[in-house]
């Protein structure tokens, strides 16, 4: 009985000193306690800082409200293992060992900053408010339904698995949480289960590894950016909501398979951001890239509508030696003034791929190894101005379609077309500075529509031309057989040198079947490897005068020219196809061997009487 009274002599003491810390154990029945810091006035095992006099057990409700506001409520030697049923902050910090809330966690600062010391899982709900900073030092896991609402910060001081979320963490609008140190050991942002902005509105998650390997939902209107630091997508990672996912501010995400953008849902990429292949997008929403960069593999399904815009340089690059591949099998528009450029890596589009008048789809450095631009889909140019396509080996598998007063300017580089490849839309495709193209049969313009050759350009036969379009040679090399059909109309023209080159040792044709122009102010150059008449090959020219074909009808209408330009002719009518016909075949026959290097004119007299 003695011993009995001097242990409970001893306790009595200790309590009153309040040096006793007590771990915590399971309690009989859970209790709430409240904070009222009458104690030492920071120790968690000090009793007397409670209203109930004893400290909190196991399976309690604990309130620690701002006791002394605006002086900072600061708690502290939080047991570790602890487990609460509801843990309540108000304009306080708290600190300690982890912590496990089975029930309600929240965390409210009205002003200044408070900090949180531990570990903290949370099975229930969870919210963050106010306009304070909140500072989290320690790992911070939600089970449950979490809201992390502005215009505060939370701010987030612990490198590894900083927040941990596989319940739903909802995002307000103007919410931000953000790290203090990136990026070697960035804090870490890991989504396992949904991450939702519920309103239009801007959340940010910034200088974190945002790693999502569940879902991101943001609302129409909404924007969730994600701004600074490393992370990655999970496969089958999934957005929706109909807002956008911002990836800004020298963010680096490495992408995944199948990740899917729901419907009127957006993923951009912008500012200096990057991607990292390989992935790719899936679903029936929209990919929007402004600035930044991918780096690997990315393929866009057909379903995915992507937008190519802005100012600033796009950058499409490769991790290693061998080239990337940019694939877009759906809907895909460039525009802007700011460049889509290739360092060793490929587009393909297989949808329909429009560039409007302003934009440019080029490549840093040719020829060796080109990075290259495949057209296995439809690409438009609508009106009305200039679009580029530079440096790069352009190869033309599907429609072209430039619209009237547009033109798709080809510059530097190889390319080719492949067979019965049409052209169409009223406006012109041309090759300029140097772009060398292989060309095909049936390559069809449609009437409206020009090919142009300019510049330094060079065409590669064999080829031929079909259609009721116009094909205009105004510089550069024609290099191999090209058919011109007699439904093109054909004009040569510019002061710049045209040339025809050839191996002698082949067959050479390059022609045209219906009346073209040969404008005076140019010269046409036949090059080969040797002196070609002694091989029997000679070159004239066929000059038309007005010949009735359905050119001038389109030039003067069904009634053709008027008469007064009728009495111009010696011979008083217009010329014949057949007429201008004969004299070509004359030419090319072998009763012609001995005319070489004249002009020869069909003109009924025309030009003679002037």
């Amino acid at each position: 009985m003695t011993a009995l009274r001097l242990a409970a002599a001893a306790l009595a003491s200790a309590l009153a000193a309040g040096t006793l810390v007590l771990a915590p154990t399971v309690a009989s029945a859970s209790s709430s306690q409240t904070w009222t810091g009458g104690g030492d006035g920071s120790s968690w095992g000090d009793a007397k800082n409670w209203a109930s006099q004893t400290v909190p057990q196991n399976g309690d409700s604990v309130t620690i409200p701002a006791v002394n506001f605006p002086a900072r409520t600061v708690v502290t030697g939080m047991p570790g293992g602890t487990q609460l049923q509801d843990l309540s902050l108000t304009d306080a910090s708290l600190s300690g060992g982890d912590v496990t809330v089975a029930g309600d966690f929240s965390w409210s600062v009205s002003q200044g900053f408070e900090v949180l010391g531990s570990p903290l899982t949370v099975e229930g709900n969870a919210s963050f408010s106010g306009a304070g900073e909140q500072d989290s030092q320690a790992p911070m896991t939600f089970d449950g339904n979490t809201d992390i609402a502005g215009p505060g910060l939370l701010s987030i001081q612990d490198s590894g698995p900083a927040i941990t979320n596989s319940g739903t963490l909802t995002l307000e609008p103007n919410a931000v949480v953000r790290a203090t140190v990136c990026c070697v050991t960035p804090d870490e942002f890991i989504n396992n289960g949904i991450v939702a902005v519920p309103a239009p509105g801007t959340a940010t998650v910034s200088f974190m590894g945002f790693h999502d390997e569940g879902s991101v939902s943001v609302a129409p209107g909404g924007l969730l950016d994600i701004a600074g630091g490393p992370g990655d997508f999970g496969a089958g990672a999934h957005l929706s909501g109909g807002g956008t996912l911002q990836f800004d501010s020298a963010a680096a995400i490495t992408l995944a398979s199948n990740v899917s953008i729901g419907a009127g849902s957006t993923v951009l990429l912008t500012g200096n951001a990057e991607f990292f292949g390989p992935g790719n997008f899936t679903g029936g929403g929209k990919f929007s890239w402004t600035g930044g960069t991918i780096d690997g593999n990315l393929s866009l399904a057909a379903t995915v509508h992507t937008t190519i815009s802005g100012s600033a340089k796009k950058i499409l690059m490769s991790p290693t030696s061998t080239h990337a591949l940019l694939a877009f099998h759906g809907p895909t528009t460039v525009q802007g003034s700011g460049p889509l450029e290739a360092f060793a890596a490929n587009i393909s589009t297989s949808g329909t791929f429009t560039e409007k008048p302003g934009a440019s789809v080029g490549a840093s450095a040719c020829c060796t190894s080109p990075d290259e631009f495949l057209n296995t889909g439809t690409l438009t140019v609508p009106a009305s101005g200039t679009a580029h396509l530079d440096w790069m080996n352009f190869d033309d598998q599907g429609p072209v379609s430039v619209a009237t007063g547009s033109t798709l300017h080809v510059t530097i580089g190889p390319g080719e077309f492949s067979p019965g490849v049409h052209l169409s839309g009223g406006g012109t495709v041309e090759f300029d500075q140097n772009a060398q193209m292989t060309l095909a049969s049936n390559l069809s313009i449609a009437a409206g529509t020009t090919l142009l050759q300019t510049g330094g350009a060079t065409f590669l036969g064999p080829g031929s031309f079909i259609g009721t379009g116009d094909f205009q040679w105004s510089g550069g090399t024609i290099d191999g057989n090209l058919d011109v059909a007699g439904t093109i109309h054909t004009t040569i023209s510019g002061k710049a040198t045209k040339a025809i080159t050839f191996d002698v040792h082949d067959e050479v044709r390059c022609g045209t079947e219906r009346a073209g122009r040969l404008m005076l102010d140019g010269c046409l150059v036949v090059k080969g490897d040797r002196r070609i008449a002694p091989q029997g090959v000679t070159v004239n020219c066929v000059a038309p005068g007005r010949i009735d074909t359905p050119r001038m009808t389109e030039i003067y209408g069904p009634d053709g020219p008027p008469a007064e330009e009728i009495a111009q002719i010696p011979l008083g009518r217009l010329g014949s196809p057949r007429e201008f016909g004969d004299v070509v075949c004359f030419l090319a026959s072998d009763r012609a061997s001995y005319v070489n290097g004249t002009t020869v004119l069909v003109d009924g007299g025309a030009g003679r009487s002037l």
